[in-house]
């Protein structure tokens, strides 16, 4: 999740931010002050963050995109930082081709690809495994039991053609409904869309 810290001059008991001007983006769906820190009172530390209307944090934003106030009264910015909260929870859709063309050593490789990202992650996050061949399966749906996933992993077997454009629409509309605001897709394949079994088309 990125972040926008704002360093102001406190005014008054109460803080807000009343609009933005000059980001060159359309307006954000939510706006929301996530944390204030007065312990340099008059100095006042906010951590502002700014989701667009599809949850996503909204980037290239400067200090001249906020407007704040205090007790109804403009408060100037003096300082302004960008960083990236790692604390918020990311979602993964591992997404693993598991056609024909897999078995043997491919399929031991996607395997364990998927096992040490599974492996890399917090504990907050979660991942969802999809497989495809003839048709898309969801093997797993999100969790952070690694238990959980490391089972899911080592099940997948090889057989089968590649609905690679299928599976490509699962795993997006799988990651659209992720508990986290942060999503990722990870595809492991060795080839193309094969056979005709895909019911989309590239």
């Amino acid at each position: 999740m990125v972040r926008w810290f704002l360093a102001s001059i406190l005014a008054g008991a109460l803080i807000s931010i009343t609009g933005l001007a000059g980001a060159g983006a359309q307006q954000p769906d939510q706006v929301r002050i996530t944390a204030v820190d007065n312990q340099a009172y008059p100095r006042l530390r906010t951590s502002v963050t700014v989701l667009d209307e599809s949850g996503r944090p909204v980037a290239g934003l400067d200090s001249e995109a906020f407007k704040v106030a205090a007790d109804g009264k403009p408060v100037p910015v003096s300082g302004f930082t960008t960083g990236q909260d790692p604390n918020v929870p990311a979602a993964v859709v591992l997404a693993f081709d598991t056609s024909g063309s897999m078995d043997g050593t491919p399929i031991e490789q996607a395997r364990q690809a998927g096992k040490a990202l599974a492996g890399q992650l917090g504990p907050t996050d979660q991942v969802a495994v999809l497989t495809f061949s003839n048709t898309v399966q969801l093997a797993q749906d999100f969790t952070s039991d690694r238990g959980a996933l490391v089972s899911a992993i080592d099940g997948i077997a090889a057989a089968g053609n590649t609905a690679l454009y299928d599976s490509v629409g699962a795993a997006v509309s799988t990651a659209a409904r992720a508990p986290a605001q942060r999503r990722a897709i990870v595809l492991l394949s060795d080839g193309k869309d094969e056979g005709g079994v895909s019911h989309s088309d590239r």
